[in-house]
């Protein structure tokens, strides 16, 4: 995410990633935000900004539709690539609330839930691409690019994200959120 080292400037960078009472990650919760901000602010230049233009000279569509569509693409396939390569060969079975960095597979997961919301009520641009099988293409095709090893924890850690210890995390971040957001930190 370009903007994501951006919005660490304007909201300053948490070095000191403690836990919170009940291990709710403030760190966690903060760079959760930071990577919905970068992703707010990388949309809104591709899709409203001088990044529109950009990349309609270098991909050659001129057409509206065919663009937005085209962006999309991009940078949904390029997201799930700064992710996956990132996650590749990282075996995290154990949840650290202390870590500075949600898990990969919540990042993944909030990142595109980011993009839907920013295209559903910013970018007025349809979303079906979230039910249609499209984002599970995506993935396949990044995954393809990973040597087997390399993604070997891969599915265990998607079975912790689909299980109930992960909601449990997913609670603690969005009261860590809370908290951010009410200034009770």
């Amino acid at each position: 995410m370009t903007a994501h080292e951006y919005s660490h400037l304007v909201r300053g960078h948490w070095d000191d990633a403690q836990p919170l009472e009940g291990g709710e990650s403030l760190s966690q919760a903060q760079e959760r935000d930071a990577d919905g901000y970068g992703i707010y602010h990388d949309l809104a230049y591709f899709f409203q900004g001088r990044g529109r233009l950009i990349t309609s000279q270098w991909l050659k569509i001129s057409y509206d539709k065919a663009l937005e569509n085209s962006i999309l693409d991009c940078y949904l396939l390029s997201m799930m690539l700064q992710f996956c390569a990132r996650w590749a060969g990282k075996a995290q079975v154990a949840w650290d609330g202390g870590a500075e960095h949600p898990p990969q597979p919540v990042r993944i997961e909030y990142s595109i839930l980011f993009v839907e919301m920013w295209c559903r009520e910013v970018g007025k641009i349809s979303t079906s691409w979230m039910t249609d099988g499209t984002l599970n293409g995506y993935f396949d095709a990044v995954a393809s690019l990973f040597p087997s090893a390399a993604r070997s924890s891969w599915n265990l850690q998607m079975s912790w994200l689909r299980g109930t210890e992960s909601e449990q995390y997913r609670s603690q971040i969005r009261r860590s959120l809370d908290r951010l957001r009410t200034g009770k930190a």
